[in-house]
């Protein structure tokens, strides 16, 4: 049925009338054109038709079927490469130069600032100490004369033995043999270090384990040394955020090379005299012999320390502090000390023992040699190090030679030693520990401070001193030309006066920088006169019965001397009653030890000073039944100085000291693991 279109005229009802015819005219015309349009497309040439890409595929697969290995003298013999499985590579050491590190947290974009002159801060809290002890050096005049009496020794013991035979020959053949039997069996003891005719009363010691103190072979030269030891904190962490801070967004920025690098330190004394104000005087360096190993603590200084120690001292003390907290320039070498272990006294309090450290993450002496002066001439300070003067030219030592650009490198060596070479590599490690400062390039997370540890041997006993040091740093900026544009004016300033001072006295530009002030002085120490250590072995509580009746101490007290019988080392220990106020000195009959504790003997009269006077007796109070509570003494010396001696701490070396000196003759001498062997070894003896 039409529609009734009526009364509609024009476009509107033409497009009603006849759109729908307009429309499929139209899609019959676009269906013409896509149609005549594909017959005109391009066909696939005649080596892609399907029927050729299989005969390919066929080909294909049966070359690979049929293919071999080429043989060793084919062409393309080189061309293979043998299957290697993975985990032949896993074993391989990865090395460190393919994956360089930058530092934690690298800058995004290279440095804009200037590189100014960070702040140098100085050692922190010195502590000092007085002591004195026996040490042992090499000697070849005391060898001559040891040897000259072990030999005068077995003549005489040759001749005895003939006339023992001669006399057993006349005596006749029965009776002599009875007689040459005990001859034998006493000449074999003699052997064994049981007899000695010179010393009928001594006696072999069994079971002691290995003596503390550094071993002794006998030959050396002895010596009474006093000195004061001086130690500090040096603030390198706080050190190293003050380098980060003034270089981390600086140009020519380097993490490794950027590093807290300590050249070497002064130190300064003044004697104390009451009502005098201080003087402060410079304290070269010397070893226990007073052999002069330089003015200032820097490589040069301690690498001589170390030649004298490998060459001239009997033996190297065993470190006790944890090397991640000891520095080679910092941290002087331990000197061979007789008969006792460094420990405490060789340490800063807060500074840990090894035995302690977090995991990775004395008598009158004799009159003491005069120390070893120094030559005479300029006393300024010429420390060695990195671009020191005399260890070659300042582009070989920093390699500064073509510098362009935001990088600059050098190798860092001190005194023209080069960075893990021989010289300072083992000879340093090995006598004072710790790693170098020229090699430190991170820090442990556990480490703040660094030891500073310093020897005086060239103080006087009685009297009393303070002390004072200054740290000296390798200048980052020393490196760096004037004309790269890196640096700040302030440190251009100051670099182009050190360089007109120096050229004024013929000298090179200094390499370092030093804290701009002295350290705070320590405290006062004095130098004990005797030689003598005190160990509390027990406390006597007051009688109640006895009206005003205070109560005592038995101390242990030791002393380490020479025998000028024959100039050996010799260890004197006495056990004794004291009350308050009393002076632990004594003269009477002692025992005596030798050769490193292996036979004890006795001594008529001997005088043990250790100078120490018991002002006060705390604790030994009892707790239930024959429980009492710990005993601590308090101690002064001839300076003053006071000192706590506790009983817990004290009682390893007087269960030792007491096993040793035992009258006991008949001690069993298969026991190797008894109280003397102190858990597999030495005493680990306290200071």
């Amino acid at each position: 049925m039409k529609a009734n279109l009526k009364g509609l005229g024009g476009i509107k009802g033409l497009a009603l009338r006849h759109g729908e015819k307009i429309l499929i005219s139209v899609v019959g015309l676009l269906a013409l054109w896509f149609v005549y349009s594909s017959l005109k497309l391009p066909r696939l040439e005649e080596q892609y038709q399907a029927d050729k890409l299989q005969s390919q595929i066929t080909e294909t697969n049966r070359a690979i079927q049929e293919s071999s290995w080429p043989d060793a003298d084919n062409e393309a013999a080189p061309e293979v490469r043998p299957y290697k499985p993975i985990e032949q590579k896993l074993n391989a050491p990865v090395k460190a130069k393919d994956y360089p590190f930058d530092g934690l947290n690298p800058p995004l974009m290279a440095g804009t600032l200037l590189r100014g002159d960070p702040i140098v801060l100085n050692a922190v809290e010195l502590r000092v100490t007085g002591n004195s002890g026996l040490m042992a050096f090499k000697d070849e005049k005391t060898l001559a004369e040891q040897e000259r009496r072990r030999k005068l020794k077995e003549e005489e013991l040759a001749k005895k033995q003939e006339r023992d035979q001669a006399k057993q020959l006349e005596e006749g053949a029965g009776e002599g043999g009875r007689r040459g039997g005990r001859q034998g069996r006493g000449d074999e003891g003699m052997n064994a270090g049981e007899y000695d005719p010179d010393h009928p009363n001594r006696r072999m010691i069994q079971g002691v384990g290995s003596p503390a103190g550094i071993p002794l072979q006998g030959a050396e030269r002895l010596e009474r040394v006093y000195w004061a030891t001086i130690v500090a904190k040096v603030p390198i962490r706080e050190q190293l955020k003050l380098f980060q801070d003034a270089f981390r967004d600086a140009r020519g920025y380097d993490a490794a090379r950027d590093f807290p690098q300590y050249v070497g330190y002064l130190v300064e004394r003044s004697e104390v005299v009451p009502g005098k104000q201080p003087e402060w005087k410079r304290v070269y360096v010397y070893d226990g012999q007073k052999k002069l190993a330089g003015k200032l603590v820097d490589i040069a200084t301690v690498t001589k320390l170390n030649e004298i120690a490998s060459i001239e001292w009997g033996g190297v003390a065993v470190e006790p502090v944890d090397p991640r907290w000891t520095d080679a320039v910092l941290t002087l070498p331990l000197p061979p000390l007789v008969g006792r272990n460094f420990g405490a006294d060789a340490t800063h309090p807060d500074i840990p023992l090894a035995i302690n450290a977090p995991p990775v993450e004395a008598t009158q002496a004799p009159a003491a040699a005069p120390a070893e002066k120094p030559a005479e001439g300029d006393d300024d300070m010429m420390f060695s190090g990195v671009g020191a003067a005399g260890a070659g030219s300042v582009q070989g030592r920093t390699g500064m030679a073509g510098f362009a650009g935001a990088e600059y490198s050098g190798s860092r060596s001190y005194a023209g030693v080069p960075p893990g070479g021989a010289g300072l590599g083992g000879n340093v490690s090995s006598v004072a520990g710790g790693i170098s400062s020229e090699r430190r390039v991170e820090l442990p997370p556990e480490v703040d401070f660094l030891l500073l540890r310093f020897f005086d041997f060239t103080v006087e006993q009685g009297k009393e001193y303070t002390y004072r040091v200054k740290l000296v740093l390798h200048d980052p900026n020393y490196a760096v030309p004037i004309a790269s544009g890196y640096l700040d004016p302030a440190v251009i300033d100051r670099k182009t006066k050190e360089s007109r001072a120096a050229k004024e006295k013929g000298r090179s530009a200094p390499f370092y920088r030093l804290a701009e002030e002295w350290s705070e002085p320590s405290g006062v120490v004095g130098i004990p006169t005797g030689g003598g250590v005190v160990h509390v072995a027990e406390a006597k509580l007051p009688s109640s019965k006895v009206h005003n009746d205070e109560p005592a101490v038995k101390v242990m007290a030791e002393m380490f001397d020479v025998d000028p019988a024959d100039n050996s080392a010799i260890h004197v220990a006495h056990e004794k009653e004291f009350r308050r106020g009393a002076v632990v000195n004594m003269r009477e009959k002692m025992q005596f030890t030798g050769e490193n504790d292996t036979w004890i003997d006795t001594k008529d009269s001997y005088e043990l000073n250790t100078g120490l006077t018991l002002l006060d007796i705390d604790g030994s109070d009892k707790l239930i039944k024959d429980v009492t509570s710990p005993t601590r003494v308090l101690l002064m010396d001839v300076s003053g100085q006071l000192s706590v001696r506790d009983e817990l701490n004290d009682k390893p070396d007087v269960e030792y000291l007491r096993y040793v000196f035992s009258d006991d003759k008949r001690r069993d001498r298969s026991d190797q693991s008894g109280e003397g062997s102190r858990g597999g070894g030495g005493r680990q003896r306290r200071p």
